[in-house]
């Protein structure tokens, strides 16, 4: 950044004494530009020396963030420099060649036609728009190396600078080449005229290039300000990575967004492994995942949470009658049942739970949706019928019957 300040403050201290003494307003928006960039440099060097700060309890992550406010500055900067000191300086002044609206009084850039004005203001942003291509380029690498979103957004800034600078050598170049023929006796006036106003019509395409830049420089910040996901590309990527690694059935919940200038994901993985192989899961996808995403010296915090599959659980309840000792037994009538016995079973092979719920005529219906049963077992003889009961409890469960009162002999474990 302190290579980005010198060659701001040289350009800034040329254009603007070429610009003035030439009465050019190209170079004069270009330097006025330039000092916005100096202010912007400044402010960037300040949030490195922020964004340094080392992470504590309050801020895990550090201050790094920082940065992505100086990326909403700088886009904000460039937009209010594109507006004011490029497009409206620029729009006068080809309104004040339309005949009835104005009539200058200095013609801009006028003496830029005048002797070797010309090839020495071509010269200048020749050389400009090469520095800046250098500069911008060593700043966007830089700050990619170094996860510094603001020194990045910075560089492209100077890229920016450096087209706008190529775009005005072109514009120069031009308006020479128009004044040269301004001498031709047919088309002389229309040439005269193009030539004096080529430069309000190149600040309108600077201005047009500002523009962009500023809009990706402000989107770019906006997401980081906002937490942007990675994007649909990137979480595939991550998903395929852990698919790929064995003992992984699926991938449960994935997030990832930006935080600041760190890249986050935090996903679960479902998988039978024990503890021990569960662990080695999550380093290995973690390590697979950060090189996904890692550019340069960037940070990509990864959490990788492992879970067992779901059981599917079969709620299987018995109408019974618990005695003296403890023992349930099924019966077949409501009237004769002093509990609800509940059987959690389970597709995975796991022993069921016993629950013994008391339960009447009027909360049997309430507890078998409490319970969420689904199949009601109980014992028929000829003298019982379930007619009755099937009427209770609305068709809400599947009514079977069983051929023992005692649920242990139908090798249902009672814990």
């Amino acid at each position: 950044m302190t290579v980005v300040l010198v060659q701001y403050v040289v350009k800034v201290t040329l254009k603007g004494g070429f610009g003035a003494a030439m009465h050019s307003p190209v170079f004069t928006g270009d330097a006025w530009h330039g000092a916005s960039d100096i202010f912007q440099a400044l402010l960037v060097i300040f949030g490195i020396w922020l964004s340094r700060r080392p992470p504590n309890r309050d801020y895990p992550l550090g201050w790094r963030s920082l940065d992505t406010l100086g990326s909403l500055a700088i886009g904000a900067s460039l937009l209010y420099a594109a507006v004011v000191s490029v497009l409206i300086p620029s729009l006068v002044g080809l309104a004040s060649l339309v005949p009835g609206i104005g009539r200058r009084t200095v013609a801009p850039g006028s003496l830029l036609l005048e002797g070797h004005n010309g090839m020495i203001a071509i010269g200048i942003m020749l050389a400009s728009a090469g520095v800046s291509a250098a500069v911008g380029r060593y700043q966007v690498r830089v700050g990619r190396e170094t996860g510094h979103a603001s020194v990045e957004a910075d560089g492209e800034e100077t890229l920016s600078d450096g087209k706008v600078e190529a775009l005005a050598a072109v514009g120069l170049v031009l308006q020479a080449v128009f004044h040269a023929l301004s001498s031709a006796a047919v088309i002389g006036g229309l040439m005269g005229y193009l030539a004096v106003g080529i430069e309000h019509l190149l600040g309108v395409g600077m201005a047009y290039i500002m523009f962009g830049t500023a809009r990706e420089i402000l989107a770019n910040a906006r997401d980081m300000v906002l937490n942007r996901s990675l994007g649909s590309e990137k979480e595939e990527a991550i998903r395929d990575a852990a698919l790929a690694i064995s003992g992984v059935e699926e991938v449960g919940s994935l997030v990832t967004y930006l935080r600041g200038t760190c890249s986050v994901v935090e996903m679960d993985v479902v998988t039978r492994l024990g503890p021990s192989g569960a662990g080695m899961v999550r380093e290995d996808l973690t390590r697979r995942i950060r090189a996904l995403l890692t550019e340069g010296d960037r940070e990509a915090h990864v959490s990788v949470r492992s879970v067992a599959p779901p059981t599917t659980e079969f709620r299987r309840a018995y109408l019974t009658r618990i005695g003296d000792d403890g023992i349930p037994r099924v019966v077949g009538a409501i009237e004769l049942a002093t509990h609800l016995t509940v059987c959690d079973e389970s597709d995975d092979g796991r022993a069921p739970k016993r629950h013994d719920v008391p339960v009447t005529p009027a909360t049997l219906r309430a507890v078998l949706i409490k319970k969420n049963v689904r199949v009601l077992c109980v014992y028929v003889t000829p003298d019982w019928t379930i007619d009755g009961l099937r009427a209770l409890v609305d068709g809400r469960v599947v009514i079977e019957s069983v051929p023992t009162s005692i649920p242990t002999l139908l090798n249902i474990p009672l814990i």
